[in-house]
C-alpha cells in the first residue's frame, strides 16, 4: 500500500503543471475561494521602513503601501484576472470562507494616512464573488473592561457552523504618556491587551465572545475541523 502511494506521488509531481504567477506580489493578504476562484485580497505591496516624525533622532514605521487591488484565479482555465476592489485596502486581517462568500474582518490600512503610519481598520468586508460590501464590526461589551484595539495582536479567521471566528492572540503595546512637568520628556508606559475570540453569525449578523486563548500568541494560525 505505502509503494503504491509513493509511486502515484511520484508520478503526480511529474505531470504537474505549475500556475501562472499573480499580477502582482503582495504580502499578508487575506485568501479564499469564493465565486469559482482563488481569491488574493489586498495586502502591503512594500516592507520598505520609512522614518516619520520631523524630530532629529525620528523612528521607524512599516510603510506596507496597502493596496485595495484584489485577484483571481481561475483554476479552470489557470488564470489570473482583477475583481472589484476592496472598500478599504487591508492587510494581517482576519478571514475566512464562510458559505459562498468570503468575509475580512479588521486588518491594518493607510489609506488617507501620513507616510509610514497605519491603523486598524473596524470594518468587516464581505465578497460574494461580484461584489464587495461592508459594514462596522460591533462587538459586545468592548472597551467596557478597559480593553483596546479590536482585535489585539495577530488575529486569524476560521470558518466554524455558519460563523466567521476570530482568533485574537493579544499585544503588548508601549503608549506615549505626558510628562509630569512642561520640561519633562513624554514616558512609554506598557499597556497589555489580552487575547479574545469572537465569533460573527453571518445569518444574524451579530457577534458573540468565546472563550480566549489561556494565553498571549503571536505568529499563529486558526484551522477548523470537524
Amino acid at each position: 500500500c505505502w509503494r503504491d502511494s509513493y509511486a502515484h506521488a511520484r508520478r503526480s509531481r511529474r505531470n504537474a503543471v505549475a500556475c501562472p504567477p499573480p499580477p502582482h506580489a503582495t504580502a499578508a493578504a487575506a485568501i479564499g475561494f469564493a465565486g469559482g476562484d482563488f481569491l488574493v485580497v489586498a495586502g502591503g505591496e512594500s516592507d520598505e521602513l520609512a522614518v516619520v516624525e520631523d524630530d532629529e533622532e525620528g523612528f521607524l514605521g512599516c510603510n506596507l503601501a496597502i493596496s485595495a487591488r484584489c485577484m483571481a484565479f481561475n483554476v479552470y482555465a489557470r488564470e489570473w484576472a482583477y475583481v472589484e476592489d476592496m472598500p478599504l485596502g487591508v492587510a494581517h486581517a482576519a478571514s475566512a470562507v464562510v458559505g459562498s462568500k468570503l468575509y475580512v474582518a479588521g486588518g491594518v490600512f493607510t489609506e488617507g494616512l501620513e507616510e509610514g503610519l497605519e491603523d486598524e481598520s473596524d470594518q468587516l468586508q464581505i465578497f460574494d464573488g461580484v461584489a464587495w460590501t461592508s459594514e462596522k464590526i460591533e462587538l459586545p461589551s468592548f472597551g467596557q473592561d478597559g480593553s483596546f484595539g479590536l482585535f489585539p495582536g495577530c488575529a486569524c479567521g476560521a470558518a466554524w457552523n455558519g460563523e466567521l471566528v476570530v482568533v485574537c492572540g493579544g499585544s503588548r503595546e508601549h503608549e506615549i504618556v505626558p510628562g509630569g512637568d512642561d520640561d519633562e520628556e513624554p514616558q512609554f508606559e506598557l499597556v497589555e491587551a489580552l487575547p479574545r475570540t469572537y465569533a460573527y453569525d453571518v445569518e444574524a449578523r451579530t457577534w458573540r465572545a468565546l472563550p480566549a486563548l489561556p494565553e498571549m500568541r503571536d505568529g499563529f494560525s486558526v484551522a477548523a475541523h470537524r
